[in-house]
């Protein structure tokens, strides 16, 4: 199987950092509409055709309008893994994504865009239409944070919105992650739900666990950390350590190397190679600058010109450094690209 072929599975997807720590105001039908959208962004972008005889209900399908919009026909089927009996949590759940928002802004100007549009739904054959402005369809490829390689399969699996929460901050992570009790609540929409922090451990975060434990590749033993005390009294819990517990044998027929395969086919597998064999950069690195590779593979010749600046990428002090700097200026020089501030969701 060649590396397209694995991409056309449909089993993993590159979800945006900024998505996948960002609060979401929406529940486990909403948060599996967002993952099914973002695997038809990146399926059109990778120019796969629904002409091979694949399930087309697996991978939304992508048309252009006149005015540059994309409408993204989905088959809801594939968002409601227990079945599709009632359209009212489907209406709620694709009500509350047609509120969220992005936001650009640089020193000159501020911007912000609508996440979907229009939605048409039909309820006899349960397939919907969304409509997803061209700036926007561009901002969901924002990887200026970095991302998450995320099983898309196994996400559909999960009966609770707070795993599926928990699974994308922790999918792929090597390091352990320490979040702010009051910043968790609001991520998970709970702040105002669980006044006691015992009973948002024992109704969110050992929920999680327990459902990620049985079903994930990755899954988590997690760690309290507690505020000083003037010794009378006892100690707050004030915040909480995620250490991650990665579980190879529970991957939906992937392997450690499936992210590997994942930036190819998002730079080029030449310039992959290069990258990581001859300049002997950290697979992680290229992940932490995937927007810079990915709008270098679509403005430059980047295996020529990575070619080009080789002796002195080897020479200096920092490969890694010296490339991404090369690779911006060229990017100014040669195509008028800049980067700027990262973007935020709300």
């Amino acid at each position: 199987m060649n590396e397209i072929s694995e991409q056309e599975t449909g089993k993993t997807i590159c979800q945006s950092y900024k998505l996948t720590a960002a609060r979401q105001d929406f529940g486990l039908y909403g948060q599996r509409t967002l993952l099914r959208v973002i695997e038809g962004v990146q399926a059109e972008m990778q120019g796969l055709s629904f002409k091979d005889g694949r399930d087309i209900r697996k991978i939304p399908t992508v048309e252009t309008n006149l005015w540059g919009d994309k409408i993204m026909t989905l088959d809801l089927r594939t968002i409601c893994s227990e079945g599709v009996n009632k359209f009212e949590p489907v209406r709620k759940a694709l009500l509350d994504l047609m509120k969220i928002t992005f936001e650009y802004e640089d020193d000159e100007t501020w911007e912000a865009l609508s996440f979907i549009n229009k939605t048409k739904v039909n309820k006899g054959s349960w397939f919907a239409e969304l409509t997803i402005s061209a700036d926007m369809w561009k901002a969901l490829m924002d990887f200026s944070k970095g991302f998450r390689i995320i099983e898309i399969e196994t996400a559909m699996k999960f009966k609770s919105q707070y795993t599926l929460r928990i699974y994308q901050l922790l999918a792929g992570q090597e390091y352990p992650l320490t979040y702010n009790i009051e910043e968790l609540k609001k991520m998970f929409q709970v702040e105002n739900k669980y006044k006691r922090t015992l009973d948002f451990l024992k109704r969110v975060i050992d929920v999680a666990k327990k459902e990620l434990d049985i079903i994930s590749p990755y899954t988590f033993e997690y760690k309290l950390n507690y505020n000083a005390t003037n010794g009378r009294g006892r100690p707050s819990i004030s915040s909480i350590t995620f250490n991650p517990v990665h579980n190879i044998t529970k991957h939906a027929g992937q392997n450690e190397v499936k992210g590997k395969l994942d930036l190819r086919a998002f730079i080029g597998k030449e310039a992959f190679e290069i990258l990581t064999r001859k300049f002997e950069i950290p697979v992680q690195s290229i992940n932490n600058n995937f927007a810079l590779f990915k709008t270098a593979k679509e403005n430059l010749d980047l295996p020529e010109f990575l070619r080009q600046i080789a002796p002195y990428a080897l020479r200096a002090k920092s490969t890694a450094a010296y490339t991404v700097k090369a690779i911006k200026k060229e990017l100014e020089v040669k195509a008028g690209i800049r980067f700027v501030k990262p973007t935020k969701i709300k």
